[in-house]
């Protein structure tokens, strides 16, 4: 069975998606609360009501680059699920490392805007 990669990943960024909609919680979860969350608040965030077709979509996720598990975190195992670069992108947000605290930060990327022919000359 071949996948195609590209139509995979431009349904994951469709916001009306089930993917879209479990990256912008993992994400809004991690900024209000500074940790991840557990499959069950997905799950419950999301409308899905089994963890394990919660632990498919994050395989689904995983597989294409979209969130990784971190292993260091033994403290907290349930919760150890990451945007990574690529999601965050497909969100329109980044991470950044604070120069005040040292902590990585979630931002909203702005778009970059070219200046008006007008205002340049």
């Amino acid at each position: 069975m071949v996948v195609n990669v590209n139509l995979r990943v431009s349904r994951m960024s469709d916001p009306d998606s089930r993917y879209y909609r479990l990256m912008q919680f993992v994400c809004d979860y991690q900024i209000q609360h500074n940790y991840p969350p557990t499959i069950r608040e997905i799950g419950k965030a999301t409308g899905i009501t089994s963890t394990s077709v919660v632990d498919y979509h994050l395989e689904q996720l995983r597989l294409f680059g979209m969130v990784e598990k971190l292993t260091e975190a033994s403290e907290y195992k349930s919760r150890n699920t990451h945007l990574t670069e690529l999601g965050l992108d497909i969100l329109g947000k980044s991470i950044i490392n604070c120069q005040c605290c040292g902590q990585r930060v979630i931002v909203v990327k702005l778009p970059k805007i070219k200046p008006s022919p007008e205002l340049s000359g």
